[in-house]
């Protein structure tokens, strides 16, 4: 769930663009951005804590792809892409072959 989904905010499809950050941070590290043992603890999680970096695990991946994927991740709608199509821009215009 994207941080405003948790807090009842209000929705738009920056939504997606947050659970379109958990899939791939998942897909880059083959674990979730956050692993709390409860589901209210999971919650907390996405509300308050920020997600590590994914270079701090896998070493070939740059800055680059670190600032989308945490983007992607933002707790504030809008300090993520604005739609999926800037969000595709900005994917395109990533160099993500290893470091």
């Amino acid at each position: 769930m994207s941080p405003e989904q948790v807090l009842s905010t209000g929705l738009d499809p920056r939504a997606d663009l947050y659970s379109l950050g958990v899939m791939l941070f998942e897909m880059l590290m083959g674990h979730l951005p956050f692993d709390q043992e409860t589901a209210a603890a999971l919650q907390q999680a996405h509300v308050f804590a920020a997600p590590k970096p994914p270079s701090q695990w896998v070493s070939w991946i740059n800055r680059d792809l670190d600032a989308f994927v945490l983007q992607l991740l933002a707790k504030r709608p809008s300090q993520r892409p604005q739609s999926a199509r800037d969000a595709q821009t900005t994917w395109r215009g990533l160099a993500v072959s290893p470091k």
